[in-house]
């Protein structure tokens, strides 16, 4: 009888002290982040795009990870005509996405969209080339082993070619040249990658913005 009592009383105490924490979690607030109208939006190659997870499933991501933002992706702007280059499962397609820039805020305008303005002026050739080693990547959708590895960074070298979206973003900039490889790719989560804290090769002040998709 006792040990039943003492149990309720350690669970008791668990889902208070995770209902506070969870409180104080959502109600965190992110840093300000200008919203800019979809019109005026002209991605560069090498900027870069995330969504986020709103509503219900928004505040739970919010409560693990500190942050609604959950996916990234690079910009290749290609004869004039923007593209998202990424990561991700579309219905029955798997893998190394390349999706115009319209139709890619189209998939996903239930969500928070951001924009980063990375002013990397890399060239579409350039791109091109580090774009094409990549082609056999496939995704890490396993949530837990990727959450572990952005919160114990390290500065090992990853080689595999299983990676998460975020990961691949990271590979990419870093093949590019467009900032240092002294960590590995997994280091870095969705919120530091939208919002730039990364350490970029040379003085570059990335600007992030929300879009504003009212008009679509």
């Amino acid at each position: 009888m006792e040990y039943v009592i003492s149990t309720w009383v350690y669970v008791n105490v668990f889902i208070l002290v995770f209902t506070v924490f969870s409180y104080f979690r959502i109600r965190k607030k992110e840093s300000p982040i200008s919203c800019i109208p979809l019109d005026i939006v002209r991605p560069e190659t090498g900027d870069i795009v995330a969504f986020g997870q709103a509503g219900m499933r928004g505040r739970l991501v919010k409560i693990f990870s500190g942050t609604v933002w959950v996916h990234t992706g690079l910009v290749w702007r290609k004869r004039g005509e923007a593209y998202v280059v990424e990561l991700a499962r579309y219905d029955k397609k798997t893998g190394l996405q390349v999706i115009p820039f319209r139709e890619w805020v189209q998939l996903h305008h239930f969500r928070p969209l951001g924009w980063l303005r990375t002013y990397a002026n890399i060239r579409e050739e350039d791109f091109l080339s580090v774009l094409l080693k990549c082609v056999d990547v496939s995704i890490n959708e396993f949530l837990p082993g990727i959450w572990v590895k952005t919160f114990f960074k390290t500065e090992r070298k990853c080689k595999h070619r299983t990676l998460s979206c975020n990961e691949f973003t990271i590979r990419l900039l870093q093949n590019l040249g467009v900032i240092e490889d002294r960590y590995c790719a997994c280091c870095y989560t969705a919120k530091e990658i939208f919002f730039g804290q990364l350490p970029f090769k040379r003085e570059i002040k990335p600007i992030p913005y929300v879009l504003d998709l009212e008009k679509i």
